[in-house]
């Protein structure tokens, strides 16, 4: 009973100890192995054996992972002439754009908040604004959109960047973006 505490308690201050010290989610996903060695000394150093040791780390490590979500991580404008609204936009708020195909990528010059693009895709919809919400699997969060009475609209869609991305509805017919992680 004690060490099952014991394995309790250090899951829930290895889980909680960086969210309190405010770590960034890029430190929260990349735990040095130095790190993890040092914690499997500490928990054996305590009496637990290497099973158990390798139980609280990855148990915590589910904890964490869950505790990251899915972030918004991206906006789109959408726009009649990309030209004149990225000139808005970048003139008023000292954005930097990048020309692409039928876009211009934004930098927002700044370490908060997200980054974005402007589009014009040459066919409805053309003026809108939506946000992109991370997922590990665009087919399965489809699924479960639809289940939940949302309405799939495109996707999904494999990038050049080996990304996918999908549009759906919510209840009320706003329209979002999913896009999956840029894998390295």
């Amino acid at each position: 009973m004690k060490k099952t505490f014991v394995l309790f308690v250090l899951s829930i201050i290895y889980f909680f100890m960086p969210v309190m010290a405010q770590t960034t989610v890029n430190s929260l996903q990349m735990e040095s192995a130095q790190n993890i060695t040092m914690m499997k000394e500490r928990y054996k150093a305590l009496g637990l054996n290497d099973i158990q040791v390798d139980s609280v780390i990855a148990i915590s490590n589910d904890f964490r992972q869950k505790a990251l979500g899915n972030p918004v991580i991206h906006f789109e404008v959408g726009c009649k002439d990309i030209a004149k609204t990225t000139e808005f936009y970048t003139s008023l708020f000292g954005w930097t754009p990048t020309p692409a195909t039928m876009a211009s990528y934004i930098n927002t010059n700044s370490t908060e908040g997200i980054q974005g693009h402007i589009t014009s895709l040459g066919h409805e919809p053309y003026n809108y604004v939506t946000f992109y919400i991370q997922v590990d699997d665009i087919a399965d969060c489809l699924a479960r959109i639809q289940k939940a009475g949302g309405q799939k609209v495109v996707g999904p869609i494999k990038l050049p960047t080996s990304q996918q991305f999908a549009w759906f509805k919510d209840l009320d017919g706003n329209l979002i973006g999913l896009l999956t992680k840029l894998k390295n």
